[in-house]
């Protein structure tokens, strides 16, 4: 390896006393039995530190490098040397009797070279408790202070990477456990060993100018010190990971292979294999805003629109990384606004890619092929036009876009011709290696679901691999409004880890309260810290020759509140709004002009009664028409679905909700937007009964609108359904009608629907038809969007609206709501990472992740994978049928040949054609999809008896299905689970599932 003067240096045994060589730290995990294969300690760690250095020069992102350097006060080459250090030494640890004795055979080489051997603990639950990472940290840290004459709060950021670099971080508990057992520890001659190690590799590295420089830093500033803590270990971690990798590192199979061992050639081979991309650097921008437009969107001629010239002002005057908040109406193009925005950071910031996270898996496949295709459209060097993409969901890798992407397979080669051929453009690949658990989000531009980001706020074994993913890029997350008061909570944490970490954030919304945008903007601008100069603008005249915003700035001091001008008078009800906040506090709001595009919507109101639901259909649709019928639960939907069937036998009627198998769900998405899309066309009655997803994911469009009453920015974005597309209407719907229902309005105070408040809680929904001031008989005009903002904020504020005679259940309808909002952030508490301006956290984050959970990746972690939602514990279990005792895929799949076959019932598990279809069987359920809702781990107990009773123990031998639960159904479409006692006798649940209701329970 080159240390950080660029002297070369090999690492060899030769250089270490035969105590240090004779430590192991890999067997054959694959086969227990195998006691020739091995690889000592000083192998594993000269091989770590080959992987890093490459690591850190090929694929880290520069922005990151700099990062880690300016938190540390170090120069770019000292942080290299550190970081190659750290992972030289992150398993020096190993060196102790708690570890070595795992493997006593190997163990005995050390006892051999006098370092004393706790035989006594083998099998003893307690040498797992001490584990290597701690004793690598405490012994690393000692060292730097005694030894290298690091001060000591800079030794406990840095030898904190050591350990944390298996997911968690380390806690006084561990400590303590520590110095209450040093014959698993080691005495004297086992601390020479690891002394012995850290010297070593110092030595090999350079790291010697890199602590001098250390210590004689400034004090490090405590926020920006745990950035470093988090960004060094998750650097360690994938360095380990490759390490670790025995078909990409082998083993010893004798002594001998010890004398051969060449750290750095297997590195280089390693990368060669793993064909992992270099950064991508954005180009500078040369071309017109609008000439860069129709460039990237491929629309030959095409000009920006208002709000996409605003998003790009924005970020050209963003002094420091910053948050950019988009507020519009939906097709008033956010989505381009946000990417034009994004280009414009990383040329200006120099970061290193972009990742745009989607609430569901529908809206992120359709944003990956927008997010391909501007990729694709990005300006490159001949030197850096190859870049990775990913697509992270449960379900990305039956994408088929993503599939066909090159480098999706393992190869030790690569179709560098082909990469050739397209010199001077961006070519996307979806690396094998980056599509790893954990992993996918390294990719250098990604499309995901919100979770993948917001579980940065999670706290949660691999976390810092998060923070990783995000680091060095721009980050985009749409749909805000979206996100609940128990989500907001990660949101905010999540902004704020990153503005410590310098990321820029962009969120798009429909709109947003006004103490919504506040709280985000002050999130993000509470982790002060320095500005990161940005390269020179360009001539504004240059890029924008007609400017359509107008710009309201505030400056605010570093040391006081931030101010937000928007957030009080008539900028609050601006319409489109951009708000801009950096990292010193500094608030911009940008009014930029409508595309000019609106819609007159009267909204009525009629009887939650079967009968008024029919009557008003039909007495609207004498001449056909389309018409969406939207409740808020599944219930409600499945009930109307069946009434409307019957009531119009000669319409066309259609249910959509997310209780649907996948490919059930995703043949009705795709009927859907065929038949009311924007270039459908259709004659006749249609009728199409929903829940959410159809104002969540769909691009459709209807003529009358019957609605289920929900908070005013919910109704206005389903309201965004209603004569979205230009066409002709049949007679009598020529206007946009939205009709609230899911209402009982006999009493002085109407009572919404009990499902509805169990979802939105009576306050919003009140304030809502205080707002709209409509009720069968009473109509409410509006013009969307322009009515937008002040009914958002008429709704969301907190002046008293509505009749006199209503006050009384309105406040106590409000402290309700309050209860349960402090409530939902307390539990969010519960279970989010301390933010870094935290002053109990220390900068080494020890304890930080003291009561991590599970990691939301993992099997084990099913219950929190959505740990960031509230109310939502839904998770996905696969679904088979089972005929005449033979286990099929649900016979109405359009299954292929290969797919269709019987699935095995012994000793083998299905193939890969199969096991890819399986993954398509899958449904999400929980609480509400099931009724069981006292007792979500005994439903999941439930299901792990009906997987173990039903589906062969061979199958987790197929890796797509290993851990997986399933869900097997009669050929009556029924399932039987036995749930376990709990208070009481054991209880039986029948699910049912039809493919046109979709799943029942009883």
């Amino acid at each position: 390896m080159l240390d950080a003067t660029g002297t070369h240096r090999q690492a060899s045994a030769s250089q270490l006393s035969a105590a240090a060589r004779s430590v192991w730290a890999k067997t054959n995990l694959h086969d227990p039995a195998d006691q020739t294969s091995y690889l000592q300690l000083w192998q594993h760690l000269s091989d770590s530190a080959e992987v890093a250095q490459l690591l850190w020069q090929r694929f880290i992102p520069p922005y990151v490098r700099d990062h880690i350097a300016a938190t540390l006060g170090l120069t770019t080459d000292q942080a290299e040397s550190l970081y190659v250090f750290l992972a030289g030494c992150h398993d020096a640890g190993k060196a102790s009797p708690a570890f070595i004795i795992q493997n006593p055979h190997l163990a005995e080489n050390s006892a051999e070279c006098g370092l004393p051997v706790a035989r006594e603990y083998q099998g003893n639950p307690m040498r797992s408790a001490v584990r290597h990472e701690l004793v690598g940290e405490i012994s690393l840290h000692t060292w730097l202070t005694t030894q290298a004459g690091v001060p000591r709060d800079a030794a406990g950021v840095i030898a904190a990477v050591l350990g944390g670099h298996h997911g968690t971080g380390t806690t006084d508990q561990k400590v303590q456990l520590y110095h209450e057992q040093p014959a698993l520890v080691g005495g004297s001659e086992w601390d020479a060993v690891r002394n012995e190690l850290f010297t070593w590799m110092a030595e090999l590295t350079g790291a010697r100018s890199t602590f001098n420089a250390l210590s004689e830093t400034r004090a490090l500033d405590p926020t920006e010190a745990k950035t470093a803590v988090v960004l060094l270990t998750a650097s360690v971690i994938l360095a380990d990971w490759i390490a670790s990798n025995d078909s990409l590192f082998p083993l010893n199979q004798s002594a001998a292979d010890e004398l051969v061992h060449d750290a750095e050639t297997r590195a280089r081979k390693a990368f060669s294999r793993l064909h992992l991309p270099a950064p991508w650097h954005a180009q500078a921008i040369a071309e017109t805003l609008d000439e860069r437009f129709a460039a990237r969107f491929r629309i030959p001629g095409a000009k920006a629109r208002p709000i996409q010239r605003a998003a790009v002002e924005a970020a050209e005057q963003l002094e420091t990384p910053g948050l950019i908040i988009i507020e519009a109406t939906t097709g008033e193009g956010k989505t381009e606004a946000a990417l034009l925005a994004a280009e414009t950071l990383a040329e200006r910031f120099g970061l290193n890619g972009v990742s745009f996270a989607l609430p569901t898996q529908a809206t992120t496949n359709a944003m990956f092929t927008r997010l391909h295709d501007w990729v694709r459209s990005l300006p490159a060097t001949e030197g850096h036009n190859v870049v990775s993409l990913g697509l992270v969901h449960g379900k990305s890798d039956l994408n088929a876009e993503f599939a066909a992407l090159p480098g999706n397979e393992r190869s030790t080669t690569f179709p560098e011709s082909t990469l050739r051929s397209h010199a001077g453009e961006t070519v996307t690949i979806a690396n094998w290696w980056l599509q790893g658990r954990r992993r996918a989000t390294l990719a250098t531009f990604v499309a995901s679901t919100f979770d993948q980001l917001l579980m940065a706020g999670l706290r949660s074994k691999h976390v810092v691999l998060r923070h990783l993913s995000f680091a060095g890029k721009v980050v985009i997350l749409d749909e805000v409004h979206a996100i609940d008061t128990f989500t907001n909570e990660f949101l905010e944490t999540t902004l704020q880890w990153l503005a410590a970490e310098g990321v820029p954030v962009i969120l798009l919304s429909a709109t947003l309260p006004v103490e919504r945008r506040r709280a985000l903007l002050d999130a993000y601008a509470s982790a002060r810290r320095q500005p990161r100069p940005a390269a020179p603008p360009q001539s504004i005249d240059d890029l924008f020759p007609v400017l359509d915003a107008e710009v309201v700035s505030a400056e605010a001091e570093q040391s006081a509140p931030v101010t937000h001008p928007a957030a009080t008078g008539d900028a609050d009800l601006a319409y489109p709004l951009i708000s801009t906040v950096d990292a010193n506090g500094t608030v911009h709001t940008h009014h930029p002009e409508s595309s000019g595009r609106f819609i007159d919507i009267t909204i009525d109101a009629i009887p939650d009664d079967d009968a008024a639901l029919i009557d008003t259909i039909r007495s609207s649709t004498p001449h056909g028409g389309s018409v969406a019928v939207i409740r808020n639960t599944v219930g409600r939907a499945q009930h109307a679905y069946r009434l409307l069937t019957e009531a119009f036998p000669e319409a066309e009627v259609r249910l959509a909700h997310s209780r649907f198998l996948a490919f059930d769900r995703a043949r009705i998405d795709a009927e859907l937007v065929e038949g009311f899309g924007p270039h459908s066309t259709g004659d006749g009655l249609r009728i199409v009964v929903g829940t959410q997803v159809i104002e969540q994911s769909l691009d459709v469009d209807f003529d009358l609108m019957l609605t289920d009453l929900a908070p005013i920015d919910l109704v206005l974005q389903r309201a965004g359904r209603l004569h979205r597309h230009r066409r002709t209407r049949p007679a009598g719907l020529e206007q946009a009608r939205l009709l609230i229902t899911g209402v009982d309005w006999a009493p002085e105070v109407p009572k919404p629907d009990r499902g509805s408040q169990r979802i939105y809680g009576a306050h919003l929904l009140l304030r809502t038809l205080a707002a709209l001031q409509v009720s069968p008989g009473h109509s409410h005009a509006a013009r969307i969007p322009d009515a937008v903002p002040s009914l958002i904020q008429q709704v969301y504020g907190d002046e008293q609206i509505g009749s006199d005679g209503w006050q009384s259940e309105m406040r106590e309808a409000a402290e309700q709501w309050q209860r349960k909002n402090r409530d939902r952030a307390s539990a969010a508490h519960n279970f989010r990472l301390a933010p870094p301006q935290d002053p109990s956290i220390q900068p080494s984050l020890r304890n930080w992740l003291e009561a991590a959970s599970a990691d939301p990746d993992a099997p084990q972690g099913r219950g929190n994978r959505a740990g960031v939602r509230d109310g939502d514990d839904s998770f996905e279990v696969l679904v088979l049928t089972k005929t005449n005792g033979q286990l099929t895929l649900p016979a109405w799949g359009a299954w292929s040949q290969a797919e269709a076959r019987p699935l095995p019932q012994y000793n083998i598990a299905p193939d890969l054609a199969q096991a890819r279809a399986i993954r398509t069987s899958t449904i999400s359920i929980g609480s509400a999809a099931t009724g069981v809702y006292d007792d979500l781990d005994g439903l999941i107990s439930a299901l792990e008896q009906h997987t173990a009773a039903e589906i062969p123990a061979e199958w987790d031998g197929q890796a797509m299905l290993r851990g997986e639960l399933y869900l097997v159904f009669d050929e009556d479409g029924r399932c039987q689970l036995s749930l376990p006692a709990k208070g009481g006798a054991p209880r039986t649940l029948i699910l049912t599932y039809d493919q046109t209701t979709g799943l029942e329970h009883s």
